[in-house]
């Protein structure tokens, strides 16, 4: 069944046929439909390859991967500029104090804290 779902088959023509998994298998029509998990299983592939060769399914498969990665990667990315959004507010803020503590300290009467040079 592999071997016919990535269009490689041994023994047939690669049609996604009943018939053709019993060939590529090797086993009696009656082997293969005391298993009708497997028939069910093997449905629902082609169904979901209807009217694809293997390479475009799997090309798609991949491209909607990709798409649901980058999706997930998008919402990282909003997560992690709402954060830093907010740390730009904070730093902002103390920043503010900051310049407010110093002219404090710079304008008290008598102050007897000196300001280090710079080197």
């Amino acid at each position: 069944m592999n071997r016919l779902l990535d269009g490689k088959p041994d023994r047939t023509d690669g049609a996604l046929t009943k018939e053709n998994i019993r060939r590529e298998a090797g086993i009696s029509r009656a082997t293969l439909f005391r298993a009708p998990q497997l028939l069910e299983w093997w449905d629902e592939q082609v169904g979901a390859r209807a009217g694809r060769t293997p390479a475009e399914f799997a090309r798609e498969t991949e491209n909607n991967q990709l798409k649901a990665e980058m999706a997930e990667l998008k919402r990282k990315l909003r997560e992690t500029e709402k954060a830093l959004t907010g740390a730009k507010g904070i730093i902002g803020a103390m920043q503010v104090e900051l310049d407010q503590l110093r002219s404090t300290v710079n304008n008290a009467a008598g102050s007897k804290v000196t300001p280090l040079r710079r080197r």
